[in-house]
């Protein structure tokens, strides 16, 4: 258990799966989590992201890696990718039943949440891959 340096709440270590997307090695959270919350009540720790709309494209690809995260039919929240809409509205990413589709929403409500729509953080690992390298 630790103890969350934002709010103090105790909670169980994150567990990552480590995945290449866009190129790039990514740790994504093990499941997604903070269904009903709000885009503007969501707090993103240091060194952590959300998605983009590339890496989602990819991570539809990998359908054991969906299932393990508990991610069909759910919608996840993700980085905004119209940059007119920042700081206006969120972004989410349906991901379909089976792998089969993904629908992209770059016109959400800030203020809105819903019981189908949750939080996936990342993080970049290739400096740290690099580093070791070395």
């Amino acid at each position: 258990m630790t103890k969350c340096k934002y709010c103090g709440h105790e909670t169980d270590e994150p567990k990552f799966i480590k995945v290449k997307l866009n190129g790039k090695m990514v740790e994504i959270e093990s499941q997604i989590h903070d269904f009903n919350i709000a885009f503007k009540d969501i707090v993103i720790p240091k060194g952590m992201r959300l998605l983009n709309v590339k890496e989602v494209a990819e991570l539809m690809n990998l359908p054991a890696v969906i299932e393990e995260i508990g991610g069909t039919e759910k919608y996840i929240f993700i980085e905004q990718w119209v940059k007119q809409n920042e700081r206006k509205y969120c972004a989410v990413a349906w991901l379909g039943c089976y792998n089969s589709c993904f629908n992209l929403n770059a016109d959400g409500n800030l203020d809105g949440g819903s019981a189908s729509r949750g939080v996936l953080l990342c993080r970049d690992r290739d400096r740290d891959i690099k580093r070791r390298k070395k």
